[in-house]
């Protein structure tokens, strides 16, 4: 009885912050996507606690409550999939994951989610409006344009050019950065709520092992040749997938990067005498403060020259 009560009220406390998220999706429309990655992360941990079949019960009437709410706005377009992947990633083998799986389906599940969902509103309401205005971010930049105008004021001369200009570079790089940036926070907290579900049923793996596979080089190559179709034939919004996809890789090879770093750092094995020797490490750390996507670049390289030897360390435990 008492086990019939915990599991109603953890049933109560999901449905009551579902229903808050996509509240508030709706009415600050650049919250949706983390508020709706959260949700998706809630029906996980209600799933876990209690059955698939509540989630899925739950994922479907709150999906349906979102279109009714936001009309194809969107909240419902983000919270759609993400409800979705939620229920999904119930049934997917947990010990078959591996960090970098947990980190790049997500994101990847999402999108499409969304893509599709954006066709489908675009067939059935005849709107294809920009991007950045169906998302709220308009509002969003046109407050940094207007913060940077009262800013200039202060200054004059050169001091006032290079400031707008700067402010200007950041106005419209902002997008994709946002996009970038709330897809790898919607891996970084789907993967969170795995660890936690998951910490009495299989061991933690330690972040210093953290490795992208070289599957996932795939997308790398798609952002890129985004980039050059972008180029070539002048479609303006392509940007704001291609630009996205690589902050997202950016950050993600940056993330696997220090990982390199820190077991090359701390491994005992790393000699002072080698060429990979801790002050290297150190010099490296201290660049990457500068340029960051020296970070990066081994984190994308460690797919091919495996820098910690992992693939024989698997070879050896096996």
């Amino acid at each position: 009885m008492a086990h019939d009560f915990e599991g109603a009220g953890f049933f109560a406390a999901t449905v009551a912050a579902i229903g808050g998220l996509l509240t508030a999706a709706h009415l600050y429309p650049e919250a949706a996507i983390p508020a709706g990655a959260l949700s998706g992360a809630l029906l996980v941990g209600l799933g876990r606690q209690t059955s698939r079949q509540v989630a899925d019960i739950l994922g479907a009437i709150m999906a349906g409550l979102a279109f009714l709410l936001d009309r194809f706005g969107w909240a419902s377009i983000v919270f759609a999939p993400s409800l979705a992947l939620g229920c999904l990633w119930l049934r997917l083998p947990e010990r078959k994951m591996e960090s970098d799986d947990r980190l790049y389906i997500p994101p990847l599940a999402a999108a499409l989610g969304v893509g599709i969902l954006l066709l489908l509103r675009e067939v059935l309401t005849g709107s294809s409006e920009n991007l950045i205005v169906l998302t709220g971010l308009s509002g969003v930049l046109e407050w940094v344009r207007n913060t940077a105008n009262a800013g200039a004021e202060q200054l004059t001369g050169d001091a006032r050019i290079q400031y707008l200009t700067t402010m200007e570079t950041f106005r419209r790089s902002f997008p994709y950065y946002y996009f970038g940036g709330i897809i790898v926070g919607y891996s970084l907290l789907t993967n969170l709520t795995l660890q936690l579900q998951s910490r009495e049923r299989q061991p933690a793996r330690p972040f210093f092992l953290f490795k992208i596979k070289e599957r996932y080089i795939f997308l790398l190559i798609f952002a890129m040749g985004l980039e050059i179709f972008r180029y070539i034939y002048k479609p303006h919004n392509l940007i704001y997938i291609s630009h996205s996809f690589l902050v997202f890789l950016g950050i993600t090879y940056f993330i696997a990067g220090l990982a390199v770093l820190g077991f090359l750092l701390l491994m005992r094995r790393v000699r002072s005498s080698s060429f990979l020797s801790r002050w290297l490490i150190l010099v490296l750390l201290f660049f990457i403060i500068i340029k960051p996507i020296i970070c990066a670049a081994i984190g994308l390289l460690d797919i091919w020259f495996d820098f910690r030897r992992l693939k024989s360390l698997r070879g050896g435990n096996a």
